[in-house]
């Protein structure tokens, strides 16, 4: 879980919100949440997980409505999906196994040599 100090919040929502509001979030909100939605024995559901397939489900509604909508085919909507779908758990799986590289030194620019890349 991130850990993020309660000076970050009152940066980003003094400016937004009124201050009884932000009071609020950062001592009536907790913020530490449980990770695991429901556990069966050593098989876990997680937040994420949940999160995944509904987006997953409604990505898959949403293109089949803009498809029909169209009068394009539906055929190949399902192994659109399967592919998004393996993609994305190849994708999290990889991203998990690279994290512990994130302390290498990175590439960085100058700022006076950004200004081809648009910053």
């Amino acid at each position: 879980m991130m850990n993020v100090s309660r000076d970050y919040f009152q940066l980003c929502f003094a400016t937004f919100w009124p201050k009884s509001f932000t009071y609020i979030l950062l001592h009536y909100v907790i913020w530490d949440i449980n990770p695991v939605l429901l556990r069966l024995g050593a098989f876990e559901i997680r937040w994420y997980d949940l999160l995944f397939a509904l987006g997953f489900l409604l990505g898959r509604q949403l293109w089949y409505h803009f498809l029909k909508e169209e009068g394009k085919p539906v055929n190949d909507l399902d192994a659109l999906l399967l592919h998004t779908m393996l993609g994305t758990i190849v994708g999290t799986r990889l991203g998990q196994a690279l994290r512990p590289l994130h302390n290498l030194p990175r590439f960085s620019l100058p700022l006076e040599e950004a200004h081809f890349l648009g910053v």
